[in-house]
């Protein structure tokens, strides 16, 4: 990843986790009629509502529970991740670019002295909301500025979360196709695979009913037994996070590799080729066929791209707590909309 500037320069990883700022360090919260910050300086005490309506959410969401954001999987982002983990359950794991809108964070080295300003603009935030962003607000500015220096560590994270959303971008559409086809859950056992073969990434060259088997196979391994979020899914949560954080930060993606673009369109033709064969439609399958070959440079996958952005489409008007609680498919939907976006030719900027 690189900033929109080109800037490449390395900075030493920062490893300190960033604590919530003290409560003697937050301006209450009010307008002037300008709508600028308040001018009462009265502080906020532990654990009270900035707005005095109820208490700082504890950083433990419906979701993910006390495990919150995968820092473990992303040691360079873990700081953030920390400063963020209630902030991401009030969001859905999700960053969203407006949350931090009219939060004044000072400089690190004033920050000390200067209390943290908030602006009429977050008026309408909750007690809780509002005290997770502020406990995430510094966080938040020092990692928007590392991202743009263009720091190797969080970049080379930042190629890792991309490659994470883009497989489960892949996978959740494989899925859905299959879904679709009436696949999944496989009616029938498939010759030759066992419950253990979850090799759905080998290649799409295997006939569908082959492929649709071992995706569910895959999909019973990373759910966990009590029904919760597990470790494969928080991952690719995480990931999601970081992309949108990124995107956030105005840095620009990788380009899609060519491994997933050849996997979405073999998969794409066994679809049509087993859709065809069990309705008699061979205009669809010659059809497919056209679409397949793609734009130039292998990069076209036009009706494929159109079906990634219907995906995410949809997800955007559901409820998206419901959807991350059945299986973290917010994070392939999430990377189906970065993955439309990059196989069209578009990039990742603020």
């Amino acid at each position: 990843w690189r900033s929109a500037a080109g800037s490449s320069s390395p900075l030493g990883r920062q490893t300190a986790r960033r604590a919530a700022p003290p409560a003697d360090q937050v301006m209450a919260v009010g307008a002037t009629p300008q709508g600028t910050a308040a001018t009462s300086a009265a502080a906020i005490p532990a654990g009270a509502c900035p707005r005095g309506r109820e208490p700082v959410a504890a950083g433990r969401g419906p979701l993910l529970e006390a495990e919150g954001l995968d820092d473990a999987s992303f040691t360079s982002f873990a700081p953030l991740l920390a400063a963020s983990r209630a902030y991401a359950t009030h969001s859905g794991y999700r960053f969203r670019s407006q949350s931090f809108d009219g939060i004044g964070v000072a400089p690190a080295q004033e920050r000390e002295a200067a209390p943290m300003v908030v602006s009429a603009q977050r008026a309408r935030d909750s007690g809780p909301r509002l005290g997770a962003k502020l406990r995430a607000a510094p966080a938040v500015r020092e990692f928007e500025r590392r991202l743009r220096a263009g720091e190797v560590a969080l970049a080379a994270e930042l190629d890792e979360a991309f490659r994470v959303v883009l497989i489960e971008s892949v996978r959740n559409m494989m899925v859905s196709k299959c879904k679709e086809l009436g696949m999944f859950p496989p009616a029938e056992a498939s010759p030759g695979v066992s419950e253990e073969d979850c090799a759905w990434e080998s290649g799409a060259s295997e006939p569908l009913p082959v492929l649709a088997r071992r995706l569910h196979n895959h999909e019973m391994r990373r759910r966990s037994a009590a029904g919760r979020v597990g470790p494969e899914q928080r991952r690719a949560l995480t990931a999601a996070f970081l992309v949108e954080f990124a995107e956030h930060a105005g840095v620009q993606a990788p380009p899609v590799p060519e491994s997933h673009q050849a996997l979405l369109a073999e998969f794409s033709a066994r679809a049509a080729e087993w859709a065809a064969q069990h309705s008699g439609d061979e205009a669809q399958l010659r059809g497919h066929a056209g679409d397949s070959a793609g734009g130039s440079q292998g990069t076209g996958l036009g009706a494929l791209a159109g079906q990634l952005r219907g995906l995410a489409s949809a997800w955007w008007a559901e409820d998206r707590k419901s959807a991350l609680r059945a299986g973290a498919e917010g994070a392939g939907y999430l990377g189906a909309a970065v993955l439309s976006s990059a196989l069209a030719g578009s990039r990742l900027r603020r």
